[in-house]
């Protein structure tokens, strides 16, 4: 059936569940004015809550008790967290470190970058995946807006790295100022 890692588990669960209903039920043992007739909205409103609470209580028990739980995953927080943090920020227009762009849209991807900012020059010791890549036109990596200048070599397709595309090595960029 379940192990004993398991079951210690499913009651941890109930225990951090049931509190709270806990809780209520001792506060209607205190106060037994609004058991039989409620004299305030705030009261309702209250009973609805845990009401709510108890059946989903119920509801969740029932699937803790019925199911076998990963352990490994449920003591592992930092994948649960990176998981819903990423699931959150999925909206947001992040950009790859080692992508470049032209109108929004990645055509390459580089290795070895140097920057040399008091010249206003950027080196790439290649640039891959850069078939869509506009050479003439200006291109973005990170927070520079780059124009291709020159390069080594240029290999339309390498027989040793086909998934690569076109190769540009040794390539020096400007940095064009705003």
């Amino acid at each position: 059936m379940f192990s004993a890692s398991q079951i210690a588990i499913k009651i941890i669960i109930t225990i951090l569940f049931l509190c709270p209903l806990i809780l209520f039920l001792k506060n209607i043992v205190k106060s037994k004015k609004w058991i039989f007739k409620i004299p305030y909205f705030r009261n309702a409103l209250k009973a609805i809550i845990y009401v709510g609470y108890s059946l989903i209580f119920m509801a969740l028990m029932g699937k803790v008790w019925t199911s076998l739980i990963d352990i490994k995953r449920l003591a592992n927080v930092r994948e649960y967290v990176v998981r819903e943090v990423d699931k959150e920020s999925s909206w947001l227009p992040i950009r790859q470190n080692d992508a470049i762009y032209q109108n929004s849209k990645i055509v390459g991807r580089v290795s070895g970058v140097k920057d040399d900012l008091v010249k206003g020059k950027m080196y790439f010791e290649e640039i891959y995946q850069s078939n869509l890549l506009q050479r003439n036109q200006v291109f973005e990596f990170m927070e520079h807006k780059l124009i291709f200048e020159n390069a080594e070599s240029i290999t339309d397709m390498d027989a040793s790295r086909p998934n690569d595309g076109r190769i540009i090595a040794k390539v020096r960029c400007k940095i064009i100022k705003e």
